[in-house]
């Protein structure tokens, strides 16, 4: 009955999400791994950054069509906190060698070689690598991931758009099959018993998202499931 608990975006009810204060104070509480956003700016810089844009003068501001310095400016214009560059969390999860980083790639493209490039260089200790796995909803990603990374380790998410289909939902088997993930990280509220057998019979390791309040965590302990990604740090905090 025990489950492996990630600190969704760090500590996010304490500490700004997606920073690096908040991940350290979700590990300071005791989370199991930390779950965090990363996307490639113009400039090939990997930043720690959940939205596809920054909204400015009701203008869409893309991240993937800004340089890191274009994006410091225009956060400085609207008062808001400059996203982190990913490097400079490796000095943390060299510190903390027992918790699991879920890097979730957000991309909207077909071709990602260059951020999958840029992150075998960022990620270029075996320590470092052996603690993250790699997901996103991208899945044109995760199959490249697996041609030019193919040690990397997979976590394939699995969204309510595509659970909810049921005559589709065999084609994201097929791709399960090939990708061969070690992690499926479906939305919890979209979660079926046909599902969870199968995914167990097939070995996978099932980490649902995103687990807020104590009815919905004692759901998916009946159901058995592996792990839970919450912005609730009450939940493994044994202050």
């Amino acid at each position: 009955k025990k489950i492996f608990y990630f600190a969704h975006r760090g500590a996010p009810l304490l500490k700004p999400e997606n920073t690096i204060e908040s991940f350290s104070k979700a590990i300071e509480l005791g989370c199991n791994g930390i779950e965090m956003d990363i996307q490639l700016t113009q400039d090939n810089q990997i930043i720690i950054f959940h939205d596809d844009y920054i909204e400015y003068n009701q203008k869409k501001n893309y991240i993937a069509q800004l340089s890191y310095y274009n994006i410091k400016k225009l956060c400085n214009d609207i008062n808001i906190l400059i996203p982190p560059l990913f490097h400079e969390v490796l000095p943390l999860i060299s510190k903390h060698p027992h918790i699991i980083f879920n890097l979730e790639i957000k991309s909207n493209f077909l071709n990602n070689h260059f951020i999958i490039q840029q992150l075998k260089r960022t990620l270029n200790h075996r320590q470092i690598t052996q603690q993250c796995i790699i997901s996103s909803f991208n899945y044109a990603l995760l199959l490249q991931l697996k041609f030019f990374s193919p040690t990397t380790t997979i976590g394939f998410i699995l969204g309510s758009r595509r659970l909810k289909n049921k005559n589709k939902f065999f084609l994201y088997k097929l791709m399960i099959k090939f990708l061969k993930p070690k992690y499926i990280h479906p939305n919890a509220r979209f979660i079926n018993l046909d599902l969870l057998q199968w995914l167990r019979v097939n070995q996978f390791i099932i980490n649902a998202y995103t687990i807020n309040d104590k009815k919905t965590l004692d759901n998916m302990l009946e159901m058995g499931i592996t792990g839970v990604f919450t912005d609730n740090h009450k939940f493994y905090s044994s202050n």
